[in-house]
Order: C-alpha cells, then sequence, then structure tokens
C-alpha cells in the first residue's frame, strides 16, 4: 500500500508528486503553488495546510483504511497526468512559446 504525504511549505512544481499521481498513488500534500496545480481535493488527492498537521493525519488515514478511496483517488490521479502532463502534450507547448520569443 503506497500513499505519498509531502508536508512542504514550497513546491514551485511538484514533480514528485506528479511521479506519484502517474504511478496511480495517492497524495496528501500541503497547498503550495505546485501541488495545487496538479492537485484537487477530494479528486485526485488531499490538499491541506501546510500547517494543518491533524487534517494531514485524517486524510493520510482514512486513505489507508479504505482500498475503495485509495484505488479512485489513485485512479483519477494517473487519469489526471495522462490528460495534460505527459511530456508529449507539453513539448509542442514549450516549443510554441520558444518560437514566440524568438
Amino acid at each position: 500500500t503506497w500513499v505519498m504525504l509531502t508536508p512542504s511549505r514550497f513546491e514551485t512544481f511538484g514533480m514528485s508528486v506528479l511521479q506519484a499521481m502517474a504511478h496511480s498513488v495517492p497524495v496528501v500534500a500541503a497547498k503550495s503553488p505546485g501541488t495545487e496545480s496538479l492537485l484537487s481535493h477530494g479528486k485526485n488527492g488531499y490538499l491541506t495546510s501546510h500547517d494543518d498537521l491533524e487534517a494531514m493525519a485524517e486524510n493520510l488515514t482514512n486513505i489507508l483504511r479504505s482500498p475503495e478511496l485509495r484505488y479512485r483517488l489513485g485512479e483519477n490521479a494517473r487519469r489526471e497526468v495522462t490528460k495534460g502532463w505527459l511530456w508529449n502534450h507539453r513539448i509542442p507547448e514549450w516549443l510554441q512559446i520558444y518560437d514566440e520569443l524568438q
């Protein structure tokens, strides 16, 4: 049973969160620009305030106690990654921005 806990105050992008999501691993994370761009609270993971340790523990416990919840969050997380975060989706966008800057 895998669950990722990311209590970091600052995640500029959240590559480790994205990698966990790609492997259907549910994530409990502190709110930051990086994690908020990836996670939808209650849909594909849980977001809490970085100083709300009780909420983090409660979310983590709920995921560990419920195989159905763990599966649903993990599958939704994987779908989110395949929908728009794979390199083959991002590289054309980056190339277009690069071309516009030239």
